[in-house]
This record gives structure tokens, C-alpha cells and sequence, in this order.
């Protein structure tokens, strides 16, 4: 998932206007998030190739998973469950938010199932294109 953030940032970099829910910022690449003051998708190293963050690579991850549910012949919503750490959770829920937002086509749930493997407590928070979707239909 790495490198396929990374090609996207190099996509990106080249033509900043194709994804304008992002801006560069000296050599920080911020996502517009509703729910947090700043989110880093990436950065800019000193050879100027983008180097991706944690929410970037969450929001890869769920559009490659959600264009493999496509790929299936439901033609309803689709939901994935994410599972993870407890630590984990502001970069898992920056990037459901980013993808939602940039990337979702108004029939996706994502339910983030976080585990706390001390306490063997989970929580899960379902999130949905109607939630965070700016592009949802």
C-alpha cells in the first residue's frame, strides 16, 4: 500500500488540481479534513518525490478493498471492517475520512473495530459515505 500511495502523490504532485481536497504546504501535503484541524497525507522530500503518511496509505488501502468488493457482482452497498490497535486510531479514522471524501461513490461503509489487546476491550465505529462523503450521490 506504500508504494501505491507513493505513485499516487507522484501523480499528484505533477497535476495538484486533479485531487483538490489536498494542498501542499512548504513540504507537507494536507488533506481537508472536517474532522481534525490538520491532516498530513504526505510530504515532499529535498528530490521533491512525495513520500505518504499514515492516513494516506489507510485511504489507499480502502479504495483498493472497496474496488475489489466492486469487482463483485453485488450491485448494493458495500461495507469493509477494518480491524486494529487502539493506538492506531486518529491515522485509521483521518484515512476513512480521506477516503470517503475524496474517493467515495455514495454506497460505501467502513466499521473500524478497534482492539485494546492489554484489556481485551474493542470498540467499533462505523462510518459511511453519507457521514464524510463529499462526493456521495
Amino acid at each position: 500500500m506504500r508504494n501505491r500511495s507513493a505513485r499516487f502523490l507522484k501523480r499528484w504532485l505533477k497535476d495538484m488540481d486533479s485531487d483538490e481536497s489536498l494542498r501542499l504546504e512548504g513540504t507537507e501535503i494536507l488533506f481537508d479534513s472536517d474532522l481534525y484541524p490538520k491532516v498530513i497525507a504526505g510530504a515532499v522530500n529535498e528530490a521533491g518525490a512525495g513520500i505518504p503518511r499514515c492516513p494516506l496509505i489507510v485511504s489507499e488501502y480502502l479504495d483498493l478493498s472497496f474496488k475489489r468488493l466492486s469487482a463483485s457482482r453485488q450491485r448494493s452497498s458495500r461495507v469493509v471492517f477494518d480491524f486494529n490497535r487502539v493506538a492506531d486510531k486518529d491515522k485509521v479514522i483521518k484515512g476513512t475520512e480521506m477516503y470517503l471524501a475524496r474517493k467515495s461513490q455514495g454506497q460505501e461503509a467502513v466499521v473500524q473495530v478497534f482492539f485494546d489487546a492489554k484489556t481485551h476491550d474493542f470498540v467499533s465505529i462505523p462510518y459511511s459515505s453519507e457521514d464524510l462523503g463529499r462526493r456521495a450521490a
